[in-house]
């Protein structure tokens, strides 16, 4: 079994008043560029989040043929944060 681990992504899962306040100190009505830029520093690339097309091209890849010989991996689809790490 294979599996996809992303990031924060720009779903409105993410992009709502409640984790914009979270992530900006528990400001009222954050400003996009606001949540921007307390999300970007998380990853290596200065992006806050992944698209949901950057994630469905992942899964598309792990049940593609290309992925055939691939067993029991995690892909990571997260601007770089594991890498920091």
């Amino acid at each position: 079994m294979n599996s996809v681990a992303p990031t924060n992504v720009n779903t409105p899962m993410i992009r709502n008043a409640t984790v914009s306040q979270t992530f900006v100190g528990g400001k009222d009505n954050a400003t996009e560029a606001e949540v921007s830029a307390a999300l970007s520093p998380f990853h290596i690339f200065n992006e806050p989040w992944v698209e949901a097309n950057d994630v469905s091209d992942a899964v598309v890849f792990l049940a593609s043929e290309e992925s055939r010989n691939l067993t029991g991996t995690v892909l990571p689809v997260d601007l770089g944060y594991l890498a920091k790490y």
